[in-house]
């Protein structure tokens, strides 16, 4: 018996061969009708044939909306790009204090470069009150959850930390 949940994954599977040969027109033709219908892996994908600008009539603003519906159904990766797009204006007014939100949201939902990138907000105080208590925290949950470059960073500002306490 063929279901509707049976017929979804039939389309999303045949997009994702569309991808394989480079055809993204088709694979947005393909996924398109699935995101319609709020198949959150195909909205943050066609979110992304427009922020790579792989399709026909790709825009920035089309990859926001589409990332917003897959973020606002708990899609992680639509929530981390979200956070990109406010943090640096693409497709969108810049926001830090949009750009905080999707990156906390990221955070809560796990995405470890999202902790890097929260931290960095945190430490520069870009759409909340600098906390480098936080941000050290951050780092600290980003270096053990795969993001070495953010040991580096946390080393270096514990041992600031530290000195910035003796020299008070």
């Amino acid at each position: 018996m063929l279901t509707l949940s049976s017929c979804r994954l039939c389309c999303f599977n045949n997009g994702s061969a569309a991808a394989l040969v480079g055809d993204y027109n088709t694979l947005h033709a393909e996924w398109l009708p699935l995101a319609e219908q709020g198949h959150i892996d195909a909205q943050f994908y066609i979110g992304l044939l427009n922020t790579n600008q792989l399709i026909d009539q790709a825009s920035q603003e089309q990859a926001v909306r589409w990332c917003l519906l897959a973020a606002n159904n708990g899609h992680v990766d639509a929530q981390f790009n979200l956070d990109i797009k406010y943090d640096k204006g693409i497709g969108v007014e810049q926001s830090e204090t949009e750009a905080f939100s999707w990156y906390f949201k990221a955070v809560k939902s796990g995405h470890s470069q999202a902790q890097f990138n929260l931290a960095n907000t945190y430490r520069d105080g870009r759409g909340v009150e600098a906390n480098m208590e936080r941000a050290m925290t951050l780092y600290e949950a980003a270096s053990f959850n795969g993001i070495h470059q953010q040991r580096l960073i946390w080393l270096c500002s514990f041992i600031l930390v530290l000195v910035s306490n003796r020299i008070k």
